[in-house]
């Protein structure tokens, strides 16, 4: 879904810096969007799924540069289904280092230019299970719920400053971040619905600055209404009855 994002927006002539988290295999992406679109592209490297984020690095890396939009996507998903009680310690600084600091640390760091020059727009992309008890992915779902909660704060926090905030709701998009154990049912089945991740990301940002809170696509809008009419307990069931024990 990010590489939708910066191919988009490299398509709009925009240049595009990448900052890899949880895998750093950028380079060639980076080099087809930087032969296609004649911008500039550059990748960088960062570590936080255990211990602090180096906001001294990053801050160096984006001196000098004009950040217009700043696009949060990134997933703390669990590498395993553990219950509550069989928890590695991965897997709870991957939710938390990566969906709860990461996000407020760039964010942080790219909003006093912003502010300066009174324009700019924050897309945070958040996820509908959120609203869902996975107890199977519970640090997931409550990273989850933090980053939609600060997205809305920041929203309101920086309307006054001409910084457009929006929170993104999408359904899955099937890749290779994601392809963890239990979950090839849904996988099967998203994989004939949902759009290419530019396709999503065209239709995303066409609502910036229109809409503050959005599922990005027509059909994630409709899935979005299914789940909200239907009773909590049946829609976090449909998840977890798919998830390996």
């Amino acid at each position: 879904m990010g590489r939708g994002y910066a191919d988009v927006l490299a398509g709009k002539g925009m240049n595009v810096l990448l900052v890899s988290v949880t895998y750093a295999d950028l380079e060639d992406f980076a080099h087809e969007i930087r032969n296609k679109y004649n911008v500039q592209v550059e990748v960088m490297d960062v570590s936080i799924c255990i211990g602090e984020l180096n906001c001294d690095y990053i801050r160096r890396r984006f001196a000098g540069k004009e950040i217009g939009i700043l696009v949060n996507n990134i997933t703390g998903m669990n590498s395993d289904t553990a219950i509550i009680c069989g928890t590695a310690q991965p897997d709870l600084w991957r939710p938390l280092g990566v969906g709860v600091a990461y996000v407020p640390a760039i964010t942080g760091l790219v909003l006093p230019a912003m502010m300066g020059q009174h324009k700019g727009a924050v897309v945070n992309v958040c996820s509908p299970t959120a609203t869902l008890s996975l107890s199977r992915f519970h640090v997931y779902t409550a990273a989850k719920v933090f980053l939609t909660s600060y997205s809305e704060v920041l929203r309101h926090s920086l309307q006054s400053h001409g910084i457009v905030v929006q929170t993104v709701l999408p359904a899955e998009i099937p890749h290779k971040v994601t392809h963890y154990t239990g979950m090839s049912v849904l996988h099967g089945v998203f994989k004939f619905v949902t759009p290419h991740q530019s396709v999503f990301a065209a239709h995303a940002l066409s609502t910036l600055g229109y809409a503050h809170i959005t599922s990005g696509y027509w059909l994630y809008g409709v899935l979005a209404w299914v789940m909200e009419c239907s009773p909590l307990w049946l829609a976090a069931s449909f998840f977890i009855t798919r998830l390996s024990v």
